[in-house]
Order: C-alpha cells, then sequence, then structure tokens
C-alpha cells in the first residue's frame, strides 16, 4: 500500500511504514512541508497517475527496454526510443 505522510505528522511514521513493507513517504521529503492539502492531493495523485501507466504499458515497453531504450513520459503519453540517439 502507498502513503503520503502529511506535514503534521513525523516522517518516522512514513520510515516505520517503510519498515513494514509499505511505499511511504514523507510530504516534508518531497519539499512539500508548506504546501497546501490541494498540491498534496495533487501530487499524490499526479504519482499514482505516472505509475499506473508504466505498470499498464511495461509489457508493451519491454522489448524496447531491454534493447536499451529511454522511455519518456509527458502528458499522459509514452514514447520509446531506442539507444543510440541519432
Amino acid at each position: 500500500m502507498k502513503f503520503l505522510v502529511d506535514a503534521n505528522f513525523s516522517p518516522i511514521i512514513a520510515a516505520l511504514l517503510n519498515e513494514a513493507g509499505h511505499d511511504a513517504v514523507a510530504v516534508r521529503d518531497l519539499g512539500l512541508q508548506d504546501a497546501s492539502d490541494e498540491t498534496i492531493l495533487e501530487r499524490a495523485l499526479t504519482t499514482t497517475q505516472v505509475a499506473a501507466l508504466i505498470i499498464d504499458n511495461l509489457d508493451v515497453m519491454f522489448e524496447d527496454l531491454t534493447a536499451g531504450a529511454i522511455i519518456t513520459f509527458a502528458r499522459g503519453h509514452l514514447r520509446s526510443r531506442r539507444l543510440p540517439l541519432r
């Protein structure tokens, strides 16, 4: 399970969640300790969306990745460029 630990909690909570096998990060570690709740939520949702995009397309990208490609993600799309770049 993924957790984004808010600034009013100690970052130790994120460390303990990680030790328990979860994926946790404190907003302080992201430099968002003074950010609004909306900004923090947007960051959490964006991160989730990027992870979902990678997971959903990993099998499609597998051949390119094993061949040494660079995969870029932007605006909900992915692009594969095999190395060396010309």
